[in-house]
Parts: C-alpha cells; structure tokens; sequence
C-alpha cells in the first residue's frame, strides 16, 4: 500500500472514529412545558428566551456536539390589536393568503399584511392596499378602525389603530408610520380604540443569579413612547401557567430628554412614556412555566404579550 492510499485510509478510520463519538454523545435533556391554560390565553403565541449561545460541532475540537444554551434574559412585547381581536373577542379568522396569479371576482376575501379584503371587483395581480382606489377595500373584524398596515394606501381622514392608538390620516399615505415627527398621521387624543385595549407595551423578564442558583426575577414593564402626554395605564399583572402571581398598579412617568432649540434649529418635541418595575421569587416561576405580562386599562380590558416558555439557562 503506497504513502497516499495510507493517509486516506487514516483519515477514513479518524472520521469514522469521531462520528462513532458523536453518535455515543447524550443529547441536551428534553425540557417539559406546563400545559396550556385553558381559553384564549393558551392560544397566545410561544416564545422562548434570548439565546445566549449558538451549538456548534467540530470533531477536531470535541468529540461531542455542544448544544445551544438560552440565556437569562427574555423581550416579550405585547400583542398588536387585530390579534387580540380574534382571540379574546371572537374576531374573524383571516382568510387564505393573498395570491397575485389567482383570479379573484367581486366578493372574494384574501388577507395580506395581517389585514383582511374583499374584492369591490375582477382582478388579477393586484396587491390589496396598493391603490386606495383599486380593486379591494379591507374587511374589519370589528367596528372603528383597523390595526395599521404599511402595505396599505390610506385617503385623508382614515382612521387607525397603532400600538394602542387611534391616529387619523392628514392626507393621503402609505407606507408612513404613525407617530413620526411631522408626519401625515394625527394622534386622536381621547378617543379609544374598538378594543378599549390599553398601549402596546415591552417587557423585559430577567433571571437574577447567585452562584448559579437563580435568586429572583426582575420585571420591567414600559409603554410606547408618545408625542403626547397619556394617562397612565390602571395596572399590570403577570400569570404562570394561566394564575395571576404578581400585580401592581404603580407607574412612574419617563419624559425624553429635550433641550433648548440652538442656532435656529426647530424645537424639539418630548416624548412621554409609563415604566413600571417588579420583582417575583424564583419560586414564582420554573423551566416548564408559561408566562405572560398584561396591561390593563381602567374599563379592565388588558393586553398581553405572548406566552414564554420560561426555560432560562437550559440547552437545547
């Protein structure tokens, strides 16, 4: 046997030898989940903590596969108004995708951008919202306005429902989120949108340690900033597995910074914002639990975020 063909059969057996390694390697050990509470909150979307290490395999380096690990850290930003239309209040499913080789003839549904439409008449290949005077006029699950959708083209004077608010058109857009700075779209102070949700909301849940022995986790709860000065929320609560653990109803005020205009430079708008921070035991809350944060408003009508599964620290 020549030099060549016994350095192939070397790296042959070498590769063979790790693969038997590999396949002798225990897996990540399986992570139960609670079950699902009963009713439309079972039915919330799941969502696991930040990752904070990517699995890798090199059989040069290790013999075994290393598993992804999630962190101690985990965003849960709350639901938006059209989905918490169709799974609290009974809302209409939307129906099958929007398909821009498909006939479709006066009456015909199709969804798009998370947004229902009907077609006013024959058409074929046009994207609905494209033309605010086209072929398709969308289809509200309820009365008042619709959750805002940037692929749809809005007159002056439409009304919208944008992370919990209602925002009127000034003149015709697409494409422009409400909020911004001398944009087309108006705040309507006051005036509460069909869900009588509170803000759309973020919360951050943190696992505190102590010599790898979690001691705590820290909750930090804040709504979305406004151009306008907004009553705060009536309070928050956080469920495992479906039970009320923890609430609150205290809410500081965060104002964004806004110094005087220089050099002729325009005046700078402030922002306003509601935070609101707790802290639950670490027996509150275990790898197989189901957590969700919520955000109520004075008539008690509370927005969530979805479930997290809250498995921090473990492999997988």
């Amino acid at each position: 046997m020549n030099r060549i063909a016994c350095g192939k059969l070397a790296a042959s057996l070498l590769t063979l030898l790790a693969a038997q390694s590999a396949w002798a390697c225990q897996p990540p050990p399986l992570v139960p989940l609670n079950p699902a509470p009963a009713g439309p909150e079972g039915q919330l979307p799941l969502v696991k903590p930040v990752v904070r290490s990517t699995g890798w395999y090199d059989p040069k380096i290790h013999p075994c596969p290393v598993p992804s690990q999630y962190g101690d850290e985990a965003p849960l930003p709350s639901i938006g108004d059209s989905e918490y239309q169709v799974l609290f209040n009974g809302g209409t499913p939307l129906p099958g995708a929007w398909d821009s080789g498909k006939v479709y003839n006066t009456g015909d549904t199709a969804s798009f951008a998370g947004q229902a439409w009907r077609a006013k008449w024959w058409n074929q290949g046009e994207q609905p919202g494209s033309n605010a005077w086209g072929a398709w006029e969308a289809v509200d699950s309820s009365t008042g306005p619709a959750e805002w959708s940037n692929s749809r083209a809005y007159a002056g004077g439409s009304q919208v429902v944008y992370a919990g608010l209602v925002y009127q058109a000034r003149w015709w857009t697409q494409g422009d989120t409400p909020g911004t700075a001398n944009g087309p779209w108006t705040l309507q102070v006051g005036v509460t949108p069909p869900s009588g949700l509170p803000q759309a909301f973020l919360a951050n849940l943190y696992r505190r340690l102590a010599n790898g022995t979690p001691q705590q986790y820290d909750l930090f709860i804040n709504t979305a900033l406004t151009r306008v000065n907004l009553p705060a929320p009536a309070r928050w609560k956080v469920h495992v597995d479906g039970v009320e653990v923890a609430s609150g109803s205290q809410f500081h005020q965060l104002v964004s910074d806004c110094p005087p205009p220089q050099n002729g430079a325009p005046a700078c708008e402030a922002n306003f914002a509601w935070s609101a921070t707790a802290t639950l035991p670490a027996s509150a809350i275990s790898s197989a639990s189901r957590v969700t944060v919520w955000l109520c408003s004075a008539g008690n009508v509370c927005r969530p975020t979805p479930q997290l599964w809250a498995r921090f620290g473990t492999y997988f």
